[in-house]
């Protein structure tokens, strides 16, 4: 087997050893471990792409390859102990979601590496992430009090939990007919 091979199989989901009852702790685990690391990037003087981006990137892929396949069985082998974890984690991964565009800090690093001089250099998708994550801060509410931010962030995990229990009833319903 070649290495692309098996880098390959190595990311593929092992579906039949995700443990439900054990989703919680690890998300909860891994946001800790995030917003940990974040705290160190966004304590750089001068981030560049390797120090801020690259790593934000990796990080976002690593939380895809947790939450990915828990979200997938919820939507095609769905069960009680997984529509109960699938349901404490969305609320966890949107908080973290709200809380990452609301980072001050972390907005701050991008806006540097915007306006650095290398930012010149990168190519056109490189120059569009940057962009596109400062747009999101924006969006997402940096700039708001920390009030708004807070009711920001508890509507966005409302709409989630709310867009998973539509997606749970359509499902219930379907069941139910056939």
């Amino acid at each position: 087997m070649n290495a692309h091979a098996a880098h390959t199989l190595a990311r593929v989901p092992r579906y039949a050893e995700l443990d439900a009852a054990g989703a919680v702790a690890r998300i909860d685990a891994l946001l800790a471990a995030q917003r940990a690391r974040i705290a160190t990037l966004t304590a750089q003087a001068e981030p560049d792409w390797n120090s801020i981006v690259a790593p934000m990137e990796e990080m976002a892929d690593e939380l895809h390859r947790l939450f990915g396949p828990l979200s997938h069985l919820h939507n095609v082998a769905d069960n009680e102990a997984l529509r109960a974890a699938y349901t404490e984690c969305v609320a966890r991964v949107s908080a973290f979601g709200a809380e990452l565009e609301q980072n001050a800090a972390l907005c701050a690093a991008y806006q540097k590496l915007r306006a650095s001089p290398a930012f010149a250099g990168y190519d056109r998708a490189q120059r569009r992430l940057i962009d596109n994550a400062l747009r999101d801060f924006r969006l997402g509410g940096v700039d708001l009090p920390d009030a708004t931010k807070a009711r920001v962030t508890t509507l966005r995990v409302e709409l989630a939990q709310l867009a998973n229990r539509f997606e749970e009833q359509v499902l219930d319903a379907t069941q139910g007919y056939a």
